[in-house]
């Protein structure tokens, strides 16, 4: 997604009940399967970090990484509060229930892992609602990635914000969003 594809997109999102996930794949790079996995006791909002070391997989079965290694993601400001916001109306809402918290961060209305597709489905709703072109929910991995890399940020630094093992990775999929620094401009 452009810029502004992403704005538009965030804007319709916000009342949808996935807005925050969405905003912290948007923001942060996530995989899907690892945002859908994350526990409040992953989130450190003081040091606007979370720890990601555990995936759904399909059939929502809980499992290591891709990498099966854990990695401490950097939460953006806006995402912090969004998740501090959604943090508060959770442990409210359990509290006037008189029921625990529920673990995972975003399980599915009986409590469980999300289902990525049952998430893809909304996603592409409000994507639709938005006037926007078709997109899948990985894209918003990819945009994270390539909007980093157009801005210049260090290429070891988003490699493991993603959770490469080497900035490899990045070079093949994401080349062409890397500033060429050595074309002198006018």
């Amino acid at each position: 997604m452009t810029v502004d594809q992403l704005a538009v997109f965030l804007k319709a999102a916000e009342t949808e009940r996935h807005g925050t996930l969405f905003l912290l794949l948007a923001d942060c790079g996530l995989r899907p399967g690892e945002a859908f996995a994350l526990r409040w006791k992953d989130l450190d909002l003081v040091a606007r970090a979370i720890n990601v070391e555990r995936a759904v997989a399909r059939g929502r079965r809980i499992k290591g990484t891709k990498t099966e290694a854990a990695r401490h993601v950097d939460l953006t400001p806006r995402v912090a509060a969004a998740l501090d916001e959604l943090q508060t109306k959770v442990e409210a809402e359990a509290l006037a229930a008189g029921r625990e918290v529920p673990e995972l961060i975003f399980p599915s209305e009986t409590g469980t892992p999300l289902d990525d597709i049952n998430v893809a489905k909304r996603f592409v709703a409000v994507l639709v609602r938005a006037g926007l072109p078709r997109f899948n929910l990985y894209c918003l991995r990819h945009t994270w990635a390539s909007h980093m890399l157009a801005m210049g940020a260090p290429i070891t630094y988003v490699a493991a914000q993603l959770g490469h093992a080497s900035p490899e990775m990045l070079f093949t999929v994401y080349a062409r969003f890397i500033p060429n620094r050595t074309r002198r401009d006018g």
